[in-house]
Order: structure tokens, then sequence, then C-alpha cells
């Protein structure tokens, strides 16, 4: 292949590459748009407990979106808690809207007024739109059980379970979740999480502490 032909078949190369980049840009950004993961504003909401319907109930379900999760105490401290972690997420983001709890409680009772038996998915449509935001952001508390014991030895560990629901308030559909679970175990139960154990300087955390690292764990994947 002499010269010329070298040059053209280089530039024939590279407008194929940036033709399939800019392509592979504008899907990206239409799937995003179907999706609805560019909404604008967002409103959130503090957490609330997810109470379990009877006593010897071994699982709850989440009201917002079906899912499973094990019974565990609540901790009344919890809704304060995470949601204060959320919160301080979120704060220097733009178009984020923050509700206090008494902002929260007065669309709730709105919402709720309205609802004549809807799915939380429309309810919190509703507060969606009462609040002027283009979608909501909610989260729900399994469980949130503090350690019995100290720094490095323990009776029980802590353990915390709750979900975090993104719904479109144009039409209800959530767009994005994020869940966490977990009951911290011993280095010796589960061998494989040897690097968490590491992170954590082999300590047994708080239920405050395994909030945190719950809320950063699920907030890391958020469309924002």
């Amino acid at each position: 292949m002499n010269s010329i032909g070298k040059v053209c078949f280089l530039a024939m190369a590279l407008w194929i590459l940036c033709s399939v980049c800019i392509g592979c840009g504008a899907n990206h950004a239409e799937l995003e748009k179907k999706a609805g993961l560019t909404a604008k504003a967002i409103a959130v909401l503090p957490f609330e407990v997810e109470v379990a319907g009877e006593a010897d109930q071994k699982y709850v379900t989440c009201s917002v979106c079906g899912s499973a999760y094990k019974v565990g105490h609540i901790e009344p401290r919890a809704e304060t808690v995470l949601s204060d972690l959320l919160f301080e997420k979120l704060k220097d983001k733009p178009d984020i809207i923050l509700l206090t709890p008494g902002q929260s409680k007065g669309l709730w009772a709105d919402a709720l007024a309205r609802s004549g038996g809807m799915p939380y998915t429309k309810i919190l449509q509703r507060i969606g739109e009462k609040s002027g935001a283009d979608a909501v952001l909610y989260g729900r508390i399994f469980r949130y059980e503090e350690r019995e014991g100290r720094t490095y030895s323990v009776q029980r560990p802590a353990s915390v379970a709750f979900d975090l629901h993104l719904v479109r308030t144009s039409d209800g559909v959530i767009i994005w979740k994020g869940r966490f679970d977990e009951t911290q175990t011993s280095l010796m139960e589960n061998i494989l999480r040897f690097p968490s154990y590491l992170k954590r300087g082999f300590k047994w955390l708080t239920s405050d502490e395994l909030a945190g690292e719950g809320v950063d764990k699920v907030m890391a994947d958020f469309p924002r």
C-alpha cells in the first residue's frame, strides 16, 4: 500500500471509530433518558420504619418494592441517624430538595388522604407532584440492632437493613433502587470478606457505624 493509500485507510478507520463512539454515547444518553435517570429536581424524604404485621413474623416485605427482609429490632434513633447520613451525602448536590420531617409529614398526610388505597409508588408520585420534583427518593428501615459487647468482643453483632427507592413523578415508576442488609459476622465465619475486616480494623461496629457504611455503599451507585 502506497503512502496515499495508507493515509486514506487511516482516515477511514478514524472516521469509523468516531462514528461508533458518538453512536455509543448517544445510545447511552438515550437509555438514561428512557430510564428516567436524568431527573432534574429530586425530593428526598426522611427514612421511615417498616413495621412487621405479626409478632412472630420472620420476614417483612417492603411497602414500596415488595422485597423481603429478615425482621429485627429497630432502635428508636434509626430514622434520625439514617436520614441524617443520607441528607449529608446529598446536601451539596444541585437540584436536590431535602424535606424536613415536618414537611414530609405534611406531604404524606395530604397524599394519603387522596390515595384511596393506592400503592406506595403512586403515593410517592403525588408527593413528587406536590413538592415540584421530577422524582422522589424514599427509604424504608427493616432492621437496626445495636451490638451487645465492645469493639473487639461482642455477644451479639450490629445488624442493619434498609432500602432506598427513586420514584419518577411522571408515572410512579421506580427508576433506581439501593439495598443494604448486613449482620456483621466474625472473620472465621466468612473468610472471603477479609478485605472488609481489614478496612474495619477487625473491629465490631456499632449500628450507627454499620449504617454509615451502608449509606456510603448504596449511594455510590446513585444516579446523580
